[in-house]
């Protein structure tokens, strides 16, 4: 869903990511966001009750995500290389968010595992159907972007709503990620066949 406005969000982008990218390659946006995702999980352990240092940090990080792409293409420095960069990051980074919800005390080790398994699931689908010929932008309930922005909730209800609220969000954001592999593979299966 996302997917689809994702151009119009970053068109705003624009005229801050020409100054930006005429001072900074986007690969090193991409290493700078990672660099603070790592931060964000070592804040998330080892200070779990400072909400406003978790929350910055975490929203830091996916401005880095989102700025690092409209970057290189406002510059036209757009790479394979850099491409590589950014998914592989961004698996890092979901790993980071993943293990966070158990750090900062909102669920246990298994709904993170399965948080994680689920999200790395929906990106390897998307990822082996584009190695087969398929488009798959756009398919599925909770891409990346969606999944991040639901995590955001999740994290802000941990310290604004408490940590039963954002439970019940992570268990939903865990169900409907695994319904968005199951739509991914359906879809998937059906193009292929033809």
């Amino acid at each position: 869903m996302l997917s689809k406005i994702k151009p119009k969000v970053e068109k705003a982008f624009y005229p801050l990511a020409k100054v930006i990218g005429s001072y900074i390659h986007p690969n090193f946006i991409t290493a700078l966001g990672l660099l603070i995702a790592v931060m964000y999980l070592v804040a998330a352990t080892l200070h779990p009750e400072n909400g406003l240092l978790v929350l910055g940090l975490f929203v830091l990080s996916t401005i880095m995500d989102m700025v690092d792409g409209a970057v290189a293409r406002v510059t036209g420095r757009t790479s394979k290389v850099g491409a590589l960069l950014d998914s592989t990051s961004d698996r890092v980074a979901d790993s980071i968010y993943a293990y966070s919800a158990y750090a900062v005390g909102i669920c246990s080790p298994i709904e993170s595992f399965f948080l994680l398994v689920l999200a790395y699931m929906v990106s390897y689908v998307r990822a082996r159907a584009e190695g087969l010929g398929l488009k798959m932008a756009g398919v599925g309930l909770m891409e990346r972007g969606e999944r991040v922005l639901a995590f955001f909730t999740v994290l802000i209800s941990r310290y604004l709503l408490g940590v039963r609220v954002a439970y019940f969000l992570l268990v939903a954001l865990i169900i409907l990620t695994g319904f968005t592999v199951i739509q991914r593979m359906l879809y998937a299966a059906k193009e292929l066949r033809g």
